[in-house]
């Protein structure tokens, strides 16, 4: 039972995630365009850092996939108590982002491409073998 909430719970996320992304891409466009959009996330206004095709990302090397999971979410990487992971998925052929892969212990994860604003559905390390 509490894998199948956290599953929906981890899902919610996925979805949230996405549709954030998306926020604030289409506020990139109506914007014109600038290196910083400055949004209204959960009753907050947030200066946002954009890469030049308009998708959430940092110019830091370290942690950054942390940080884009704080930018979009600006909430722990906690699950009902249980720890969400952030990792970079290094690709040499990327010219500009990063893919993101944002995992629970038990092997759900969802990724985030910086370079395509693509934000995958939860999938599973176990169904990937």
């Amino acid at each position: 039972q509490e894998d199948n909430l956290t599953q929906l719970a981890f899902d919610r996320i996925n979805q949230t995630f996405a549709t954030k992304v998306t926020t604030v891409r289409a506020q990139w466009f109506m914007d014109k365009q600038p290196s910083i959009v400055h949004v209204e996330i959960d009753n907050k206004i947030q200066s946002i850092l954009l890469n030049h095709k308009g998708w959430i990302d940092v110019k830091d090397k370290e942690l950054s996939c942390a940080k884009i999971w704080n930018i979009v979410m600006i909430e722990p990487m906690m699950l009902m108590k249980t720890p969400i992971s952030a990792v970079e998925i290094k690709k040499h052929n990327m010219e500009v982002g990063r893919i993101c892969q944002f995992e629970l212990p038990l092997g759900e994860y969802f990724q985030y491409n910086s370079q395509n604003g693509k934000v995958s559905g939860v999938k599973s390390r176990s169904n990937d073998m």
